[in-house]
This record gives C-alpha cells, structure tokens and sequence, in this order.
C-alpha cells in the first residue's frame, strides 16, 4: 500500500484515494466521480464473515479503480470487465518488469 498515492490528478482534477475497513458485501473498492474518491477496502465482508486482503489484492482494487477514473474522464461508460483486465495486465506488468 506504500506504493497507492493519497491524490493524483487525472485530465486536471484531483483524485483522492481513501481507505477503509470495509464497504459492502463483497465490495473491494469504488470510484466515485461526483467527489472523485477512490475508497479502497482493506477488508471484504463475504458471508463468512471479513477477509482481510493482501497487499496485492488492494494494489490491484487500486489499479481496477484508476482504470475507472481513465474511463470517465475519456468519456467512456464504466465497464468492469475491460476494468479488471486492464487492472491485472497493470498489476502484471509492474511486478515483472525488469530495469
């Protein structure tokens, strides 16, 4: 999580990421975009109960979010499948690449 920024821009505004115990049921994290937040879960409230999740598991929550604020400012309609693909090919690529 050290690696997560607190705020960043995006096409001029500011983005803040703010992190919580939980959010719903089965909910890792959200973008809103009235108040440009990203709220990342550091818990997942499933039916038995909170899992606490991994590092990776919340850079990647992360990474899904960003690709939702790059969708709504390229003006673009939510998607959660093109999110999550793009989030792991990220999450992929930073953890192999080779400098």
């Amino acid at each position: 999580m050290n690696t997560i920024p607190s705020k960043f821009k995006c096409a001029g505004f500011e983005i803040n990421v703010e992190f919580v115990d939980k959010i719903d049921k089965g909910t890792f994290g959200c973008f809103d975009d009235a108040t440009n937040v990203i709220t990342i879960a550091k818990n997942v409230l499933t039916d038995n109960g909170l899992v606490e999740l991994s590092e990776r598991q919340i850079m990647n929550t992360f990474l899904h979010e960003l690709c939702h604020v790059f969708q709504w400012y390229s003006g673009k309609d939510f998607d959660e499948t093109v999110a999550n693909i793009f989030a792991n090919f990220i999450l992929e690529y930073t953890e192999t690449k080779t400098i």
